[in-house]
């Protein structure tokens, strides 16, 4: 074994674990890799999330009678004006969290069932409510964005939060710097708690159907896991002390090779 045979065999460790194929790491292939000018259309999986237990949910009414508004608004406008200016999370701040069983305590009028509604039928629900007490009522529900957390192979991993009403998994995935060189990108697990129970998705961000699931619109709470691809565990071995062990005994049988001469 001479000199240049060593460090051949160093190179081509390091290669081999830095080497991972386009086709594992170009998202939605069968669109992005075509050499044809085409557009296509898919029809989205869209759904208005219902309220669960646990949410924060934030309600707004108004009337032609100032007063009577004063005892049922959550908050007056001075205080929303001032709650804006902060970097918090307004209608965390000043909606009311519904209980176990997914109501919500509303005043003058006890606990009204949310939970199983989306922003609209709330809206409307509690509208026809509220006009067995106020005329010329107009009530605005909102809730405080999107919570997600992502786990394992993308940039920065955490917690998050988007103020806006919907999210789609590439866009999440952009709140935590893409993924990683060694994500594998053909298996991205969603769990979402829902009404029924704990739901799993396992997305293939490789492939356009992708954007027929039902996890490809992200619910607030959901979490999502990028596995780690083979690579990355040769990766690691590389850069631990196992390097260490496998260039020393390299460098060993170079000089046993050499004093053998």
């Amino acid at each position: 074994m001479n000199r240049s045979f060593f460090w051949l065999i160093i190179f081509s460790l390091f290669a081999l674990a830095s080497c991972v194929p386009n086709k594992k790491i170009v998202y939605l292939q069968d669109l992005t890799l075509t050499k044809k000018d085409t557009t296509t259309e898919f029809k989205l999986n869209r759904q208005d999330y219902q309220f669960k237990p646990g949410d924060y949910v934030y309600v707004d009414v108004r009337t032609s009678d100032t007063r009577a508004m004063t005892y049922f608004s959550n908050s007056s406008s001075t205080n929303i004006g001032q709650m804006a200016n902060t970097n918090g999370d307004l209608y965390f701040v000043l909606g009311n969290a519904l209980d176990k069983d997914g109501m919500l305590d509303f005043p003058y009028m006890g606990k009204l069932k949310i939970a199983g509604k989306t922003v609209h039928e709330t809206q409307a629900f509690v509208t026809e409510k509220l006009k067995e007490y106020l005329v010329n009522v107009v009530v605005t529900v909102r809730w405080g964005g999107i919570r997600f957390s992502i786990l394992g192979e993308v940039r920065t991993p955490g917690k998050f939060l988007v103020l806006q009403n919907q999210l789609t998994i590439l866009e999440a995935l952009a709140q935590a710097g893409d993924f990683s060189d060694f994500a594998k990108r053909s298996e991205v697990l969603v769990i979402r708690e829902t009404h029924d129970g704990v739901k799993t998705f396992k997305m293939n961000l490789l492939d356009s159907s992708v954007m027929n699931s039902p996890g490809f619109f992200i619910q607030p709470d959901d979490v999502i896991y990028v596995q780690p691809m083979k690579a990355r565990m040769f990766a690691g071995l590389l850069g631990s002390q196992y390097l260490q062990v496998i260039t020393t005994l390299l460098t060993a049988l170079v000089l046993i090779n050499n004093i053998s001469r």
